[in-house]
């Protein structure tokens, strides 16, 4: 990936490994009789911390009728959580890029929304397995970028509104519902 993953995301793997061994009390070869690698540990990782940050946007988001804030709210609560948090960021970067789709959770809020979305007309969509790829595709790319460090503040809400426009919301009711005042999260373990 780039230096800045190959310092932090090694620590990060590193720490967490400790974490885990010394919390459960479990020794390293008991633990890899259920990963076979490294790399399968931080799937593992990058699963459950997107998970973790789809609960925390669901739980924002629950109550909000119109899919397509809250398609702009996950979006964005994802990408600025990126930017907050880089390690964090780039553990979802790296596993996204080669274990697609990074949580079933994650998946299946994007089709909840979408589907919502489609039932209600407010997506005109022709494939729903293509628009999953491209709302997952260019929010992980976005993610990249923002990592990167190629990206203005206001990324995250570039973003949504372009995926809002991609799926038919009109220009002005996009850029509305990506500019939107977004409330923090609860403060766990994504921050």
């Amino acid at each position: 990936m780039n230096e800045e993953w190959n310092l932090s995301g090694k620590r990060y793997l590193a720490g967490f490994l400790y974490a885990f061994h010394a919390e459960a009390g479990v020794a390293r070869g008991t633990f890899y009789n259920y990963f076979q690698t490294r790399e399968d540990v931080l799937k593992a990782v990058a699963a459950s911390l997107s998970d973790e940050m789809n609960q925390k946007i669901w739980a924002q988001s629950v109550d909000i009728a119109d899919p397509a804030e809250r398609m702009a709210i996950a979006l964005r609560q994802f990408l600025h959580q990126a930017m907050r948090d880089a390690t964090w960021g780039w553990v979802i970067v790296r596993i996204g890029l080669v274990a697609a789709p990074l949580s079933e959770t994650v998946e299946r809020g994007v089709m909840t929304d979408l589907e919502a979305g489609i039932r209600l007309k407010r997506f005109q969509v022709d494939n729903v397995h293509a628009t999953i790829d491209l709302i997952l595709g260019t929010g992980l790319m976005a993610m990249r970028s923002i990592l990167e460090g190629h990206t203005e503040p206001n990324y995250p809400e570039q973003i949504a509104k372009m995926i809002l426009k991609t799926l038919g919301v009109p220009d002005a009711e996009a850029h509305a519902i990506a500019s939107k005042v977004l409330e923090p999260l609860s403060e766990d373990r994504t921050s």
